[in-house]
């Protein structure tokens, strides 16, 4: 299981319109129980020191690198979502690449395709048009 902790930060667009590529901090939760020994063990190398400013010191030097360790990197692809973009467009869109993957292979007719094409085209300018009536409102 994997806990995102901090919020995407952008650091590059891929060349398509609508994929991002993004770095997150991930925290796996199979790493908790080493994460809490080391802290105990940076308690008690911190309490046991005179010097306040040393102990500070090595205290963010061990929480830097625990965090290095612990918490790592992972690029992670977020797609820009259009508004208007329903999950059932998104299926009906991935149907309608069946069914022309079908139509040419012989399968199914032509027109049954051109009629799905269809509907489809009209379903989503229907969609487009309702949201921006909504935003404008």
């Amino acid at each position: 299981m994997w806990t995102m902790l901090s919020k995407p930060s952008k650091t590059k667009e891929t060349a398509t319109k609508d994929t991002k590529r993004n770095k997150m901090r991930i925290f796996p939760t199979s790493k908790l129980d080493y994460l809490r020994d080391q802290l105990r063990n940076i308690w008690s190398e911190i309490t046991n020191s005179k010097d306040v400013n040393r102990a500070y010191g090595r205290f963010i030097d061990k929480m830097k690198t625990l965090i290095e360790e612990i918490l790592t990197f992972k690029t992670i692809q977020q797609h820009d979502m259009k508004p208007w973009n329903t999950q059932a467009m998104r299926i009906s869109a991935r149907r309608k690449n069946v069914l022309y993957h079908l139509k040419n292979e012989g399968e199914i007719s032509t027109g049954y395709y051109e009629k799905y094409s269809g509907i489809l085209k009209r379903v989503v300018r229907a969609a487009k048009l309702l949201s921006s009536e909504v935003r404008l409102d």
